[in-house]
């Protein structure tokens, strides 16, 4: 059975609701938790955002009352007054705004994917799952979601050594294995759903910072020897 407009109206107000009140909690907690149990346990935090939506979603618990019967000594007359003309339901204007709202958005982010994208000119594969382009800047990258690939710079060989590279190679294969690109599908699914919030679009932000640092810290982790070397590629 589809619900009704003020059925899905209600739904969108309490899941703002609720993901409004988890991202406060995640941007109260997020420094002193990264501070003292380090970036991972920070970016992790994230999960509150999917976590209050399924929380909403499960059935609340019913209470059964039993019917308790109540003599009237005697019946009161209907009191009468003006006629009120009903009101009108506007669920339906809201949702059409709504709608309005999340398809903008929706095309936004697949303009900018799209000159993303045509921004590396043409790709040729290097290795499984590698592919060099034709641009330079803001690569390497991991691109895609449901298919992701890491793509290079023209020039990846020329600017890193050996070392550097690996390193960099490694950042990126940690996004892949940490499942970072379906994650950051999500989170622009969350921008378009509650375009209308605004602090939905600091939480994306904050939370893609909480993801490279965490993703910093896997790979130092793994070696702890190159912390300086690994810094100097980042940045």
């Amino acid at each position: 059975m589809m619900p009704s407009p003020s059925e899905l109206f209600s739904g969108l107000r309490d899941a703002s609701v609720a993901i409004a009140a988890a991202t406060m909690i995640v941007l109260l907690c997020r420094r002193p938790l990264r501070r003292h149990c380090g970036a991972g346990v920070a970016y992790a935090l994230w999960w509150l955002l999917p976590a209050s939506l399924f929380a909403l979603a499960l059935p609340a618990p019913t209470v059964a009352l039993m019917p308790t019967a109540v003599a009237l000594p005697f019946a009161a007359p209907l009191a009468a007054g003006p006629i009120t003309a009903p009101e009108v339901d506007r669920t339906g204007y809201w949702l059409l705004l709504w709608a309005f709202g999340a398809s903008l958005m929706a095309l936004h982010q697949w303009r900018l994917q799209r000159r993303f994208l045509a921004s590396l000119g043409r790709l040729h594969v290097v290795a499984s799952g590698v592919w060099r382009a034709q641009a330079q800047q803001g690569l390497p990258a991991l691109v895609g979601a449901l298919r992701p690939r890491i793509v290079l710079p023209d020039d990846f060989e020329s600017r890193y050594d050996a070392h550097e590279r690996e390193l960099m190679l490694s950042h990126e294969r940690t996004h892949l294995r940490r499942g970072d690109p379906l994650a950051n599908l999500a989170a622009v699914t969350l921008r378009i759903v509650f375009w209308f919030n605004p602090l939905v679009h600091v939480a994306v932000s904050r939370f893609r910072l909480d993801q490279q640092l965490a993703c910093d810290q896997r790979v130092i982790a793994s070696v702890p020897s190159a912390r300086r070397a690994y810094g100097e590629v980042m940045l």
